[in-house]
C-alpha cells in the first residue's frame, strides 16, 4: 500500500530535484542519468514506515511554504531604502538558504538523497558535484 498520494509523491520528487515521471534516463540526449538516484528516492517513499509519514509531510509543508514565499518575492520591487527606512537586501538569499535547509530535512526524513544533478539546486556545499568558491 502506498503511503503517499500521487500528488504528495510528485511534490516530494520535485523538491528533491526529480521530475514527476516514470524512471527515465537521460543518456540518449547526452544528459546525466538520474535513473538510479530517482529509484532510491521512489524506493525510500515506498519503504518508509507509517510512523515516519507525518514528519515527511511536515517537511514537505515547510518546503512548499518557503517556495511560496520565494514566488511572492519575485513580484516585489527591489529597494534598499525608503526614506529613513533601510530594507534588508538579502531577504531572497535568506529564503534560498531556508529552502535548501528544508529540502535537506525532507531528504533526511525519507533517508534518501537529493538529486545531485539538479541544475536548479540553489546552494551547494562542495563535494563531487558541488560548486566551489560561492
Amino acid at each position: 500500500m502506498a503511503l503517499f498520494t500521487s500528488e504528495q509523491a510528485a511534490k516530494i520528487r520535485q523538491h528533491l530535484g526529480f521530475g514527476d515521471a516514470v524512471l527515465t534516463a537521460a543518456l540518449p540526449a547526452g544528459g546525466r542519468a538520474t535513473l538510479q538516484i530517482q529509484f532510491l528516492c521512489d524506493k525510500a517513499m515506498e519503504l518508509l514506515n507509517e510512523s515516519g509519514k507525518p514528519r515527511v509531510l511536515q517537511m514537505l509543508a515547510q518546503c512548499e511554504a518557503v517556495e511560496a514565499r520565494m514566488s511572492e518575492q519575485m513580484d516585489v520591487a527591489i529597494a534598499t531604502r525608503i526614506g529613513d527606512l533601510v530594507i534588508r537586501d538579502d531577504g531572497f538569499a535568506e529564503l534560498i538558504r531556508q529552502y535548501d535547509y528544508w529540502v535537506a530535512q525532507l531528504a533526511a526524513a525519507l533517508n534518501t538523497t537529493r538529486n545531485p544533478f539538479d541544475e536548479r539546486r540553489l546552494t551547494r556545499t562542495g563535494g563531487v558535484n558541488g560548486t566551489w568558491g560561492r
